[in-house]
């Protein structure tokens, strides 16, 4: 029988999968206690709307997780300016490269941000009129219509691989005569 080496998963390759299990185990166990158990209680205030039993557990969790990747990235932040060295022009060139590619994000988020609506909406019989959660809502929205959009454009660029790959070796094959 196998034995279990702590310092093999601690250094190893297999940290990041532990990792990864648990934090899909800890959170599929949240939310099947979020929507399998006590789901179909109605609300003290509002008999007509069910209050999940794990609303709480599912928010405090949200925010934990939240607050975990906020310090995973303020520490790979740390780490990665202390072990600093010195980069090659190709290294240089792919750092501006993101700075970019995050600057314009930023650029966009801030563009749906300052044309998301404002205007009150009617939610649950009651108006809702908070502009910050209204703004933030439009860009969350807007926000994701672009990610499908993105998405479906990547996934038909993918499909179209195979006739890039077999076009261009076709053109190598004319090319070799």
């Amino acid at each position: 029988m196998k034995r279990l080496d702590l310092k093999n998963i601690l250094h190893g390759s297999k940290l990041p999968s532990l990792i990864l299990y648990s934090f899909t185990a800890v959170t599929t166990v949240v939310f099947l206690a979020f929507f399998l158990v006590g789901f179909d209680r109605p609300d003290a205030e509002h008999p007509a709307y069910n209050a999940p039993q794990f609303t709480d557990l599912l928010l405090i969790y949200g925010i934990v997780v939240v607050v975990l990747a906020l310090v995973v990235l303020i520490l790979s932040i740390v780490l990665s300016l202390r072990k600093r060295q010195k980069i090659t022009p190709e290294e240089r060139l792919q750092r501006r490269i993101r700075i970019s590619v995050t600057s314009f994000a930023f650029f966009v988020a801030i563009l749906f941000l300052s044309f998301s609506s404002s205007s009150a909406i009617m939610v649950n019989g009651k108006v809702f009129d908070n502009i910050f959660w209204l703004k933030t809502s439009g860009v969350l929205v807007s926000t994701s219509i672009v990610m499908m959009l993105a998405t479906i454009v990547a996934a038909a660029y993918g499909m179209t691989r195979y006739y890039r790959k077999r076009d261009r070796s076709v053109d190598m094959e004319d090319i070799s005569l």
